[in-house]
Order: structure tokens, then sequence, then C-alpha cells
């Protein structure tokens, strides 16, 4: 059989779990699905990819005191339940990072605008404020409540917070497209100020997507 990752796989629920040390690809869901189809494989509904968190193991460790014909049982890393996913812990602080970025370059935008006098640049710098005023402020909470419940151990928990912050996720996403025109006027402006929105929010935004999963 081909070897598509190296890692751990086990059951949450009707979940098959696949654990990797590094972070899962975009493409190794759609090649597991492939070969599970492909080699027939019953019984599997939904598969979810997960990064192993710092100190989890790479490997299954064998139970002591297995019953049956005498083989080793195995059991997924952290002890005889299956870990709850470490990914999400740190998305709150990254995402904090990217946006805290924009708001400085777009505060020292709004600045400028002010201090040339011109009318038509004051206005300007009013609707730069609108726009950062709008730009949705859900994700925060959802991140929040995400790394709460990766901690709970609870799965049911850790899947509602995972579908309200994958939701967040994407009104900031659809934002930035929305008011993708705008946005550049503001990175191009001519008054001198640093200004980067759409690229490394857009970043962020998709890079915590990947790993809520």
């Amino acid at each position: 059989m081909t070897k598509l990752l190296s890692g751990v796989c086990f059951r949450e629920g009707d979940v098959l779990v696949f654990a990797t040390k590094a972070a899962p690809a975009p493409q190794w869901k759609m090649q597991i699905t492939n070969t599970l189809k492909a080699r027939k494989c019953q019984g599997v509904s939904k598969i979810e990819l997960r990064q192993l968190g710092p100190g989890e193991p790479d490997e299954a460790a064998p139970e002591e005191g297995a019953a049956g014909d005498g083989a080793s049982a195995t059991k997924p890393p952290g002890g005889s339940k299956p870990p709850v996913a470490k990914k999400p812990k740190g998305l709150s602080a990254e995402w904090d990072s990217a946006r805290n970025a924009a708001v400085k370059g777009v505060g020292d935008l709004i600045g400028k605008l002010k201090a040339t006098g011109n009318a038509g640049a004051v206005k300007a710098s009013e609707v730069v404020q609108a726009l950062a005023d709008a730009f949705p402020t859900g994700l925060d909470a959802a991140l929040a409540s995400l790394e709460k419940a990766s901690a709970s151990n609870d799965p049911k928990a850790l899947a509602t917070a995972r579908a309200q912050a994958k939701a967040q996720t994407d009104v900031c996403l659809a934002f930035l497209s929305t008011n993708q025109k705008i946005i550049g006027l503001c990175e191009g402006n001519p008054f001198g100020a640093t200004v980067a929105i759409s690229q490394p929010l857009t970043g962020a935004l998709q890079a915590i997507a990947a790993r809520i999963g």
C-alpha cells in the first residue's frame, strides 16, 4: 500500500482521525478518501486531519495488560482516550498579530489623511475609518471558545466550536473580498503610509481555517 503520511490513526465517534507531526496538507484528505474507496473500506463516514501537539508521540503506544491472544493492543497518544486536537492552541495570538499590524497601518493612513488639511483627504479618512469599524469582530470570541473547547476534552463542544470559528473565518474572508477595491486604494495610498491588509489578513485567515479543519 502506498504510504501517504506518517502518524497515528484512531476513531472519535464516527470520525476517522489521522494525526501527524507535520501540518496536514490540503490534498491529504482527498488522497486518503480515494484510497479507502479504492480498497472498499466500510464504516468510514468522515475523515479528519490534525496536527499533533508538542510532546504528543506520532506512534501508538502498546497498552499494558491487553487481553486476547497475547498481542499488545495499541492506544492513541496521550492515554486510552483519543487526544483532543491541539491545533487550535495559539490561533487567537496568531490572529491578533496579523490584525494588529493591519490596524496600525490603517491608523497611520487615517492620521496622514487628516494631517493634510485637505477636505477631500479628510473625507477619505472618514471612509477608511468606517471600513475599519465595519470589520467583523466575531472571530476573536470564536477562537477563544475553540481553544477552550480544545482543552475541555469534550468532542461535542469541540465540534461546535470548530464550526463557529470556521463560520467567522469565512465572514472575515468575505468582508475582505467584498471591500477589495477600497482596501487596494488604502494599500496604494500616496501619503507614505505603509498599509498591508489584504495579503496578510487573507493569509492568516486561510492558515487559521486550515488548522481549524
